[in-house]
């Protein structure tokens, strides 16, 4: 006779045998239906196509005058310095006064010096020029005393030009430019030719850029670029005036100067950061988003899509490239697409789900 106490610990253990042998019974069934389905990837892919694309090399620099081209402004004549009207990094427009001086007294004496000598000169030509129409002097004596005047008529014609009959000299502006230096101030005393004023026209500047020393070699003058000015939007186009030889002891990097194509609309002030995009070489081939392009140790590869499958191809790549696309060479086959996001979860005949990259973008 079975008592109730081992009654229940029977029903209880032949449940549990049962709910074992049930959970074992549906084992097969899903390992079967995993069999049935196959494992696979869900990636984006994009159309292969052929196109021209730009390889590029970056520096940063700044602007700064061309070399040779900044004007030292001065005047013929000593003076004391009055009145300046300008500072460095001030704009100026051609004919602005820039600068007074009061001329020094020995400058007016010597241009009276040279309208006495011409008073006398005149004079003294009439005289010798009545002697002779009276066979009282000769050709000779005539001779001389035109000479004595032309020589009179030209030494007040330059102290004009070196405005020593004026009792004050303005400096004015020879073209629009901007002003670099001014290295005298009011109250000083200046000698004839002394430097007042340094300045650039607004159209003799250029960008002195630094590149490391392996993209600086792949540089060359008269290659296109372009110049991005800090807080500009629009890259101003430019070309490759020279590289330097050797790299900066400053910044170990190289110097290429950039002027702009048209240095009259660029507006670049001295002084301001700019990058610098040259292009050093163009390639047309296939285009393939930099996502899909993939390395190992034996060689670059992407995948193709075909039959629903993935395809590895090997390819190489020959070097330009930019921020989304770049340049590959390969046996590519150019009816089908490549894998792009989750290309590098693939492998080689792996089953691939695709989603167009233009409809996942949407």
């Amino acid at each position: 006779m079975i008592t109730p106490s081992i009654r229940t610990l029977w029903i209880a253990s032949s449940m549990l045998a049962c709910a074992s042998l049930g959970a074992c019974s549906q084992q097969p069934a899903s390992a079967e239906t995993d069999a049935d389905t196959g494992s696979s990837a869900l990636v984006t892919t994009a159309q292969l196509h052929k196109g021209s694309l730009a390889s590029t090399v970056t520096g940063y620099g700044t602007v700064t005058p061309i070399p040779g081209k900044t004007r030292n402004l001065t005047l013929p004549q000593a003076g004391l310095v009055t009145d300046v009207q300008v500072t460095p990094g001030e704009a100026v427009r051609h004919g602005a006064i820039l600068m007074t001086l009061t001329n020094e007294p020995t400058g007016r004496l010597a241009y009276q010096q040279s309208e006495t000598g011409l008073t006398f000169a005149r004079a003294e030509l009439d005289r010798i020029k009545a002697l002779r129409a009276k066979n009282l002097a000769t050709e000779s004596q005539v001779a001389t005393a035109e000479k004595a005047l032309n020589d009179a008529t030209t030494a007040i014609a330059a102290q004009r030009e070196l405005g020593g009959g004026d009792a004050r000299s303005d400096l004015k502006a020879p073209f629009d430019g901007i002003v670099l230096d001014v290295p005298v101030a009011p109250g000083d005393r200046t000698a004839a030719g002394t430097v007042l004023v340094r300045t650039i026209a607004n159209d003799s500047v250029q960008i002195l850029a630094g590149f490391s020393p392996l993209d600086a070699h792949q540089i060359a003058a008269g290659m296109t670029a372009s110049i991005e000015p800090v807080g500009r939007r629009d890259p101003i186009p430019a070309r490759v005036t020279h590289v330097q030889a050797m790299v900066n002891p400053t910044s170990r990097l190289v110097d290429v100067a950039l002027e702009p194509v048209d240095p009259a609309t660029a507006d670049l002030p001295t002084a301001e950061g700019a990058r610098a995009v040259v292009t050093v070489a163009s390639t047309t081939s296939w285009l393939a988003p930099r996502e899909a392009v993939l390395r190992d140790e034996t060689s670059a590869y992407l995948y193709q899509i075909e039959n629903g499958h993935a395809k590895r191809v090997n390819v190489t790549t020959p070097g330009a490239q930019d921020q989304q696309q770049i340049a590959v060479e390969g046996p590519l086959d150019s009816t089908l697409r490549i894998a792009v996001l989750g290309a590098y979860e693939l492998e080689d005949g792996m089953a691939v789900r695709e989603t167009p990259a233009d409809k996942a973008s949407d």
